[in-house]
C-alpha cells in the first residue's frame, strides 16, 4: 500500500503509475479517496477542537460550582452535552470514513520503479539478461507432459481421480529431480549469505488484503471453510506477512531471505487450468526469493551478485532454465528442456558429467548419506541413462 500523503501532494504521479500499469479502471480511485481524505482530516480538526473547548468548560463549570453559581454552571454542563453528542457523531463518521480509506487505498498500486519496463502483458517483456544463446531445432518438440510419461514420471489420471482437474502425481526420477532442485535451489541461495525459512502455508485476511485486492485473492486464493484463513498461492505473501506492524530499523537492511512452500490457486480466469500438462495447476512448489531494502540499495545488491539472475556454475544451463520457469514445476520442465536449445543434442549429453550435476543438486560431499535426498552411484547413472532417453524421445539419434 502506498503513503496516503502521496495522494495528497501528487495525484497527477499516481493517476500516471495507475496507467503505466494499464489498470484505468482504478484512475477515480485517486480522487475519491484525496476527498475521502480531505473530508477525515478536516473531522480530526473539528473533533480535537471540540475536545478543547469541552475541556476547558469543564474547568469552568467546576469554578463556576464552586463560587456558587449553580445557574450559570448548568448552562455550561447542557453545552457540554452538545458537544459530546457533536463527538459522537463525527467519531462514527471517522470509523467510516477510515474503512472507506484503507479498502481504496488497497486497490491502487504501489509505485513502478522508473528502470521498470512499460507493457500490457508479456508479449512487451523487454529481454534484459540472455543465458547463452537459444538455438531452434530441426525436429518438432514434443508437449514436455508426454515426455514425462514416457519416462513414468507423471500420472495426471490418478490425481484426477483423487483431486480432480489441475493437479498431478510426479513419480521416480522426475520427483526426485524436482526435490533435488527445489534444494539446489536453496543451498544456492544460502551460499548467497540469504535466511532459508519455511514460512505458514496459511494465512489470515489481513495479510492476503495487505498483499493484493480483493478481486485478485478472490481469482487466486482457496479460503478454508469456517476460518479466518487461506492457502498461500506463494510463499511471498507469508513472507510479506511476516513484517506485518512492525518498524524494521534500517541499519537491519537489507534483509534477503529464501524460502520454500508448496503454493496453492484457483487459476481463475482467461488462461485457466492446463488440461494435458503441468503449467497452469492447481498445487505446485516453489522456491522463493524476498529481499526487504531501500530502493536505492537494490541496485547495488544486484551489481554485488546477491541478488542476481546469473548463476556462474558448471551447469549454467541447467540453472538458467530453473530461473525461467515461475509455475513451480521446476525439476520437470527444466529436465525436459535441459538441451533443447543445442544441435548436436546426444553428442552434447554423453559430454556432460550428470553424476557430477546430479551430485552437486543433492549436496551429496556436503550431507553424505544423512541427507534424505542422497542418492548412490548407481541410482546416478540411472538418471543420466533417462536423460539420454529424453534426448532420444526429442529427435536424437
Amino acid at each position: 500500500m502506498i503513503d496516503i500523503k502521496l495522494i495528497r501532494e501528487n495525484r497527477d504521479l499516481v493517476k500516471e503509475n495507475i496507467k503505466k500499469k494499464f489498470q484505468d479502471e482504478k484512475l477515480p480511485l485517486v480522487d475519491e479517496v484525496y476527498e475521502l481524505d480531505k473530508r477525515y482530516r478536516e473531522l480530526k480538526v473539528k473533533a480535537d477542537n471540540d475536545r478543547k473547548d469541552r475541556n476547558s468548560i469543564s474547568d469552568n463549570i467546576g469554578a463556576l460550582m464552586r463560587e456558587g453559581k449553580k445557574e450559570e454552571g448548568l448552562k455550561l454542563k447542557d453545552k457540554v452535552v452538545l458537544i459530546n453528542k457533536e463527538l459522537e457523531s463525527i467519531e462514527v463518521e471517522e470509523v467510516e470514513l477510515e474503512e472507506k480509506i484503507k479498502n481504496i487505498m488497497y486497490k491502487i498500486p504501489n509505485i513502478i520503479d522508473a528502470s521498470v519496463p512499460i507493457g500490457k502483458d508479456d508479449s512487451q517483456n523487454v529481454e534484459v539478461q540472455r543465458f547463452l544463446d537459444a538455438k531452434v531445432p530441426s525436429y518438432e518438440i514434443p508437449y514436455h507432459a508426454d515426455i514425462m510419461n514416457k519416462l513414468n514420471g507423471l500420472d495426471k489420471d490418478a490425481s484426477a481421480r483423487t483431486s480432480g482437474n489441475g493437479f498431478y502425481y510426479l513419480m521416480g526420477d522426475i520427483a526426485r529431480l524436482s526435490s533435488a532442485m527445489l534444494a539446489y535451489a536453496r543451498d544456492f541461495m544460502i551460499n548467497k549469505g540469504f535466511i532459508y525459512c519455511i514460512p505458514p502455508f496459511m494465512i489470515r485476511s489481513d495479510v492476503v488484503n495487505g498483499v493484493m485486492s480483493f478481486k485478485e485473492m478472490d481469482a487466486m486464493m482457496y479460503k478454508i471453510e469456517g476460518e479466518d484463513l487461506f492457502l498461500i498461492g506463494t510463499s511471498e505473501h507469508s513472507m510479506i506477512g511476516k513484517f506485518k506492524g512492525e518498524l524494521i530499523d534500517e541499519a537491519k537492511l537489507p534483509i534477503t531471505m529464501t524460502s520454500y512452500s508448496p503454493c496453492f490457486r484457483k487459476e481463475v480466469g482467461a488462461h485457466g487450468i492446463e488440461e494435458r500438462g503441468i503449467y497452469r495447476v492447481h498445487q505446485f512448489e516453489k522456491q522463493e526469493m524476498i529481499v526487504l531494502c531501500k530502493p536505492e540499495i537494490l541496485s547495488k545488491l544486484k551489481e554485488k551478485g546477491v541478488v542476481s539472475n546469473s548463476f556462474n556454475t558448471v551447469n549454467e544451463v541447467f540453472v538458467a532454465q530453473i530461473l525461467m520457469s515461475e509455475n513451480g514445476t521446476l525439476g520437470a520442465n527444466a529436465m525436459v528442456y535441459l538441451y533443447y536449445q543445442k544441435d548436436n543434442v546426444v553428442d552434447e549429453l554423453k559430454n556432460v558429467n550428470f553424476v557430477q550435476i546430479i551430485e552437486q543438486l543433492v549436496q551429496l560431499r556436503k550431507h553424505g548419506n544423512n541427507m534424505a535426498l542422497s542418492v548412490n552411484t548407481r541410482d546416478l547413472n540411472k538418471i543420466r541413462d533417462n536423460m539420454l532417453d529424453i534426448v532420444k524421445l526429442i529427435g536424437g539419434n
